[in-house]
């Protein structure tokens, strides 16, 4: 069995249990949230009372003087489907184990968080039956589908940011997918779990041609015209070129390859997928259990992070999938905004700031961006990568 790291867990369970509200810092609450914990760690009591006591003060309930927008990936989820080889012998047998591990992942919610509603695809009230029962952009379940790790995961992020944002979430848009709008939920659930009165929060869930969270859904075909273009410029060919691993990934993961193309989204989603549940890459080829595979495994990483990096410092692809997003941004009212969304979204915001080589962002990573009449921070995980106008970033676009 190959263990590789898990992705990026939220916990504050190594927090100072003696820190009171006063001596929080955002640095500090970035630290508690980047360290890696046990999936059972808890808190301890004086640390759950300090929480409580700060979520629970006047601040709390009361909106910010600026408007602040967190945008979150989803949390740990099974893989889009299953990458096994169909012309291996075993097939149907290793392909029934791997669906059987991921059923026994699933996150499915009981109820929704307290004092929660959800509008699904402009119908209000949509109860959490409806939900599980609309077909959404989601795959076959259990495949895509948010796992026990994932929900835990934005307990402890929400948990982790009521720290810092200790106030009423005023509007909460997902994309209209399971994963993202179980996200919220759990987001929610650890968000409010120190305050015993939370405020009401309606979970927003536009349909694919309203939500601008996802341009890759809302206009899938402008997004795959400008993707192809851009792939035959010697920029992209020369950032992406297949290196002297490509044979190897190739005879081992066919299913995802086509003419000596590699489906380098669906291998690295495979990957991380597995490694996150400290799985062996394939069940097929007992060579690939003893840590053969890692510099393959990397080097899908770097060519996929290099493949965006072509895309998002195109400044027209930029534009179209990233302003809409922002003009939405820029004209909401002044308090706490969360938006439940992906990593290409999360990607997205972070070139529009800062044009470098990004790497692929983990479960629930954040951004966090604050605008207070014309000034505007931005926040990843904690450390801030922009400060400048809202004229700058509109003429950004």
């Amino acid at each position: 069995m190959i263990r590789l790291y898990s992705p990026f867990l939220y916990s504050t369970s190594n927090a100072t249990s003696n820190a009171t509200s006063s001596a929080i810092t955002r640095s500090a609450i970035a630290r508690s949230a980047t360290r890696k914990s046990t999936r059972n760690a808890t808190r301890s009591r004086s640390q759950q009372t300090s929480l409580k006591s700060f979520s629970n003060s006047t601040d709390a309930k009361k909106d910010p003087k600026k408007s602040i927008h967190i945008f979150h990936r989803h949390g740990d989820r099974a893989p889009s489907s299953s990458i096994l080889n169909p012309s291996s012998a075993d097939y149907s047998s290793q392909t029934a184990l791997e669906s059987n591990f991921w059923s026994n992942q699933t996150y499915i919610p009981k109820t929704l968080p307290k004092n929660t509603t959800l509008t699904l695809h402009s119908s209000p009230q949509t109860s959490l039956q409806t939900l599980l029962s609309t077909p959404l952009n989601s795959h076959t379940p259990p495949f895509g589908t948010l796992t026990t790790l994932g929900s835990s995961q934005l307990k402890s992020l929400g948990s982790t940011l009521s720290l810092l944002y200790p106030h009423p979430i005023k509007t909460y848009t997902s994309t209209s997918y399971l994963r993202t709008i179980l996200s919220s939920f759990s987001f929610i659930s650890g968000f409010n779990s120190n305050n015993s009165t939370p405020a009401h929060v309606e979970v927003n869930v536009p349909s694919n041609e309203d939500n601008v969270l996802n341009m890759y859904d809302n206009d899938p075909d402008t997004i795959r015209a400008f993707i192809k273009e851009i792939n035959l410029t010697p920029s992209f060919r020369s950032l992406s070129s297949p290196s002297s691993l490509l044979p190897k990934i190739l005879s081992a993961f066919s299913p995802h390859t086509k003419k000596g193309r590699v489906d380098y989204i669906h291998l690295l989603d495979h990957f991380v997928c597995r490694r996150s549940h400290d799985l062996c890459y394939t069940d097929v080829n007992e060579s690939y259990r003893r840590g053969e595979f890692d510099e393959e495994v990397d080097e899908v990483k770097r060519i996929l992070e290099m493949r965006f990096y072509t895309y998002y410092t195109d400044p027209q692809l930029l534009k179209f999938i990233i302003k809409p997003l922002v003009n939405d941004v820029i004209n909401k009212p002044c308090g706490l905004h969360v938006y439940s969304c992906h990593d290409v979204t999360v990607l997205s915001i972070l070139y529009l700031f800062e044009k470098k080589v990004w790497e692929w962002p983990d479960y629930a990573a954040y951004v966090v961006v604050e605008i207070e009449e014309e000034e505007v921070e931005v926040f990843y995980k904690g450390d801030r990568i922009w400060k400048g106008k809202v004229k700058e970033v509109e003429g950004m676009l």
